[in-house]
């Protein structure tokens, strides 16, 4: 009787486990689609390396980021901003 409670626990447990994997996978593959749906085309050439690597740009429905993400590769421009001097340092909408 105890082993028989016991193994039903357990398939439980795995059918959870199971649902959970399955769930997050396609909760990463519409995420990954729907941004595929928003995308505003296709990438520079200087930023078309980073075509299957979105995260390098972009954190998912978080704007606020972006400028971190940018600026993490694109140092001169965050030194211009900082200094107030060029384009992205001076021009309103860059900031």
């Amino acid at each position: 009787m105890l082993g028989a409670v016991f193994d039903r626990g357990r398939r439980a447990v795995t059918a959870v486990t199971v649902l959970c994997v399955w769930g997050l996978s396609i909760a990463a593959h519409a995420q990954g689609v729907f941004e595929q749906l928003v995308s505003p085309g296709q990438l520079s050439a200087p930023h078309a390396k980073f075509e299957k690597a979105c995260t390098s740009c972009h954190e998912p429905f978080v704007r606020a980021s972006q400028s971190g993400l940018c600026l993490a590769c694109h140092k001169p421009i965050g030194a211009d901003r900082t200094a107030a001097r060029g384009f992205h340092g001076k021009h309103p909408e860059a900031k």
